[in-house]
């Protein structure tokens, strides 16, 4: 049976090699985000000195080592894509948009299953949700919320099923994402 304090104890332990590994090094990152065993990090220094820092980032623990992915214009952290877009020519802001794994099938609950259709609507709400939090820019928006309609289109589900939604999120956009997060976030409190 899994700890259920396994992944406390992970975020936990990912923090404090995370902060001896930072006090170590000379050169340090402008940005460090960290997600348990994922982080997110921006440079203003060379490629080879980042090399240099994941090289030392290895030697210190023997049982966690380090791989990056480095670029001078996007990355992926967790289902968001974050890139250099119009913005940061013009007020040096990154953009972030919505990023699926090239293995995402696209495999959902079928209609037809005795699933309670608040459960199916919920489903059609969260990922239109996750949509609109992961897209900065609204192009990038409706872009990755037409490509979610036509995938559901595509699992032959009824005409009406799940348009409210998407259709709710496409026409409120940045506005009701910030209304999401604070109702979301009084929820968290509540609890």
């Amino acid at each position: 049976m899994r700890n259920k304090t396994a992944v406390s104890f992970a975020n936990i332990f990912m923090a404090i090699i995370g902060t001896e590994i930072l006090s170590k090094v000379v050169s340090k990152p402008t940005v460090w985000k960290r997600s348990i065993d994922k982080v997110f990090s921006l440079w203003d220094i060379v490629k080879p000195d980042i090399e240099t820092f994941i090289e030392q980032a290895n030697l210190h623990h023997p049982s966690i080592k380090f791989t990056a992915e480095i670029s001078d214009s996007e990355t992926v952290f967790r289902d968001k894509m974050v890139y250099k877009g119009t913005r940061f020519r013009d007020q040096t802001i990154l953009d972030v948009k919505t990023h699926f794994k090239p293995t995402e099938t696209f495999q959902y609950t079928h209609f037809t299953s005795c699933h309670l259709p608040s459960v199916k609507n919920g489903f059609v709400k969260g990922e239109a949700l996750r949509i609109l939090r992961t897209n900065s820019s609204k192009d990038t928006f409706e872009e990755n919320i037409s490509k979610f309609k036509k995938i559901f289109a595509g699992q032959r589900l009824p005409t009406q099923f799940g348009r409210k939604t998407t259709e709710k999120s496409n026409s409120q956009g940045g506005a009701q994402c910030l209304k999401e997060r604070t109702k979301h976030r009084k929820i968290f409190y509540l609890l």
